[in-house]
């Protein structure tokens, strides 16, 4: 066993650079495979990566740190002064995947200062006999599930500070002043909270006992960029103010305010601090590597003020910090940290178990701690069969939004949902339909409205249904929720396309002719009456089949509640081979804006059906309520968990034949 592990030394001793080299290799290949992915299947969904790409394109185009979608320049809400180092690299490829390569390839580099550090750190004690386990430390953080959740969930600059802050870290080690400073500088042009890490370095310096320079310069460097970044945004921001400061206030108005509420209703803050999401935040750190910084806590004061930034946040911390771009900040304190603790753990098994056996079975422990965490926490671990092997509704799914995609002229205005947000980033005119929907900007600092010339409004059905149990559960959208489906109307044209889920109107299309549906005059809850339905089968050019539905709605009476339409087919046994819940009726008029003195209201889906055995099949509609929430899954997608549903009734159609 001895022989081996002496082997083991001295490979990696030999052959370190290398592995790390070939890991990063692996995990830009990998990750960027998962990446491209997921953009295939429709998995960005949250806005940023169509908010940047778009900023990325205007540079191309002569508009620096240009958007549409928020209405104003993106310096307005993050400091990101990277951005145009890397507009060359996205020039090679004008496409949203170029941006997620690029995240990639980012977070990759990070590892290989981060493996010269923890050279530098394991070596300098006990004759260097610890450096051999840098190229682990290096792995470790490739394989950490937190890197690779930041890596999968949308478009962020952030990320990009994580191989800069590293290797300020290495010449922090090294003593080398000047090259300090450069990369302290590349790191805090990503944003302005990269300072946060930076001033933290002179503490860190303070308890390393570093001489002077070490002690005030990261300080002094990172509150004057802070200071900078603060002026410049508040220079651009609208309301000419830090617009996120806004998660604080909670704790007071103003910063005096919130001194005093912390001081005079401490108990109201320690509840905060000490609440279950932010105490698994810190469960969750600790545990990707081992609990190591526990025997080497020095380096962790570098998290302190990230950690702050979160905790004291409205929201607090919680697994969502660790599913997202928000946790670059901590890991270059928790793998610092970790390097400084892995060879004291090491020592106080030496000290703790006599026993050589009991010493190598603390190790093993260590290792599964760490291995088990990974191939729990790890996204591609879960999400694997999401990118591997999708199930047929997604495939569907992301057919027909590219076929929506098509439709729509390259240089055409166009306000869309989120989920079809990054198909059309690449263009000068880009709205969000959600900020249209509210009527107002984000926090509802300032109205909102989609220019009145904008040609397109493309919908996912999904975030239609999303907008009830979204906005009417956020403090800041809930008194904004009454009226936006009559602000949806106001700007969409003609129906021309509804496939899928998914919706295109068109200013300039034609007015669709009637439907031929077949009389029902059917109840359904709430006093809805469906007058009119009918479902017949087309087929594609590739043979598959579709249902089309036609329905036709009224009110008996004044519709209270806002309902889901439902499709669900049926098969001969009565078992359901199809089943998939839609906006009401032609998703730009909620049902609750029906009373008897309001017009029909005409809808149609056309939905491209599974394989289907060759017999006789139900068509049913029926109406639903249901209480939701959006949460991410593995990849780092929103999804929505439906926590209640209400039955509204339904109505059977005549049967169809599938051949």
């Amino acid at each position: 066993m001895d022989l081996i592990l002496n082997k083991t030394k001295a490979w990696l001793e030999r052959h370190g650079a290398r592995l790390t080299l070939a890991a990063m290799l692996l995990y830009v290949v990998v990750l960027s495979a998962a990446c491209l992915r997921k953009y295939a299947l429709l998995g960005y969904n949250g806005i940023d990566l169509a908010y940047f790409n778009q900023a990325f394109w205007n540079f191309l185009h002569g508009r620096w740190f240009t958007v549409s979608i928020h209405p104003h320049l993106t310096l307005g809400d993050h400091a990101e002064l990277l951005m145009p180092l890397l507009v060359p690299f996205y020039a090679l490829w004008s496409d949203p995947r170029m941006l997620l390569v690029l995240q990639t390839v980012a977070l990759a580099a990070a590892a290989w200062p981060l493996y010269h550090l923890a050279r530098r750190r394991l070596g300098r004690t006990a004759d260097g006999q610890y450096a051999w386990l840098a190229p682990l430390v290096a792995l470790a953080y490739l394989a950490c599930p937190f890197t690779q959740s930041a890596n999968l969930y949308e478009f962020h600059i952030l990320p990009f500070a994580l191989p800069f802050l590293f290797w300020m870290l290495l010449e922090y080690n090294r003593g080398r002043r000047g090259w300090f400073i450069v990369a302290a500088v590349l790191a805090l042009m990503a944003r302005e909270d990269v300072a946060l890490v930076v001033a933290a370095v002179g503490l860190f310096a303070w308890i390393e006992r570093r001489e002077k320079f070490w002690r005030w310069a990261p300080a002094l460097l990172a509150a004057f960029w802070f200071i900078a970044d603060m002026k410049l945004i508040s220079l651009f921001a609208p309301a000419h103010d830090y617009k996120f400061a806004v998660y604080y206030s909670w704790l007071g108005a103003t910063p005096t305010e919130a001194v005093a509420n912390a001081v005079l209703h401490p108990l109201r803050l320690i509840a905060h601090v000490f609440s279950l999401g932010n105490l698994e935040m810190l469960l969750g750190l600790g545990v990707v590597v081992g609990f190591l910084p526990i025997f080497a806590p020095a380096a962790l004061v570098l998290a302190v003020a990230p950690l702050a930034e979160f905790v004291l946040g409205a929201a607090g911390g919680g697994e969502l910090v660790l599913r997202t771009h928000y946790v670059t900040l901590f890991l270059p304190a928790i793998f610092l940290a970790a390097a400084d603790g892995l060879p004291r753990f090491l020592k106080w098994t030496e000290g703790r178990f006599k026993s050589k056996t009991e010493r190598d079975a603390s190790r093993l422990a260590l290792v599964a701690t760490v291995i088990g965490a990974v191939l729990m926490l790890e996204p591609l671990t879960t999400g694997v069969v999401k990118l591997v092997s999708p199930d047929e509704t997604t495939l569907s799914r992301a057919s027909s939004a590219r076929a929506l995609a098509k439709l729509v002229p390259p240089d055409a205005s166009i306000a869309a949902s989120d989920a079809l947000l990054p198909l059309f980033s690449s263009r000068e005119n880009l709205y969000a339909l959600h900020y249209q929907f509210l009527g107002v900007t984000q926090f509802a600092l300032s109205p909102y409205a989609v220019p009145t010339d904008t040609r397109f409004v493309a919908a996912d059905g999904a975030d239609l249904i999303n907008y009830e149990n979204r906005f009417l559960t956020t403090d800041w959208t809930k008194d904004h929720y009454a009226g936006g489906y009559a602000r949806l109307r106001s700007v969409a044209g003609q129906p021309t396309y509804w496939r899928d889920g998914f919706l295109l109107f068109d200013r300039l299309g034609t007015k669709p002719t009637g439907l031929s549906v077949q009389p029902t005059d059917t109840i359904f809850a709430d006093g809805l009456l469906l007058i009119g339905a009918s479902a017949t089968i087309e087929a594609d050019e590739s043979g598959r089949q579709n249902l089309r539905l036609d329905t036709v709605w009224a009110a008996e009476n004044k519709v209270k509640e806002d309902w889901l339409m439902r499709l669900i087919v049926r098969d001969a046994d009565n078992k359901t081979v199809f089943d998939r819940a839609y906006p009401f009726a032609n998703g730009l008029v909620a049902s609750s804006e029906l009373a008897p003195s309001s017009p029909a209201i005409a809808g149609e889906i056309i939905q491209p059906l599974p394989r289907l055995a060759p017999g006789k099949y139900l068509p049913v509609i029926s109406l639903e309520r249901q209480t939701a929430h959006l949460e991410l899954d593995a990849l780092g997608t929103s999804q929505r968990i439906v926590t209640e549903s209400k039955n509204g009734g339904e109505f059977v159609l005549p049967a169809f034949d599938a051949h």
